[in-house]
């Protein structure tokens, strides 16, 4: 029975990774057309984080949070996604977190939802990099899946 668990996992965890990277590759798509609004800085700072790798080892690294305002049809709304790829935020010097920040000075234009204005993002392309890795995550998802449908399929008491 305990295999019949294992395998419903792994179904699902499978499924759920090939969903999620299926669903950030649909949001890039479809911001490519998205309306261009113009955004204000309302609020910018430098988010810490620290990984520790082994006993020895501590990195920190360093990425930029921000908070901008927009307006579509004479409402105010706020937004802080800077990217569909988070992890390219992160870097080991704070200065290039800092320089990002000070790149975008104080007015700069977002994409925006049309059809959900409150999903704004400032960069709205991944990188052709960013994009093999979730074609790769998606196809592990699919395998990983498979996996636990062949372990059901074959553990399990009951026939199909």
């Amino acid at each position: 029975m305990t295999d019949c668990v294992l395998g419903a996992i792994l179904v699902l965890s499978g499924l759920g990774v090939t969903f999620g990277a299926l669903m950030t590759g649909l949001s890039w798509r479809s911001a490519k057309t998205w309306p261009r609004v113009q955004a204000r800085l309302k609020r910018s700072a430098i988010e810490e984080r620290r990984n520790v790798i082994g006993p020895t080892l501590i990195l920190d690294q360093y990425r930029p949070a921000l908070t901008y305002a927009y307006e579509i049809k004479g409402r105010t709304y706020e937004g802080r996604r800077i990217t569909f790829w988070d992890r390219r935020l992160w870097d080991d010097d704070r200065r290039k977190a800092e320089e990002k920040i000070a790149r975008l000075g104080e007015e700069f234009l977002i994409a925006v939802s049309p059809r959900r204005p409150h999903k704004a993002v400032i960069e709205f392309r991944l990188t052709s990099r960013e994009l093999d890795f979730l074609g790769v995550v998606g196809v592990t998802g699919l395998l990983v899946a498979g996996v636990g449908g062949w372990v059901v399929w074959m553990m399990c008491p009951w026939q199909f």
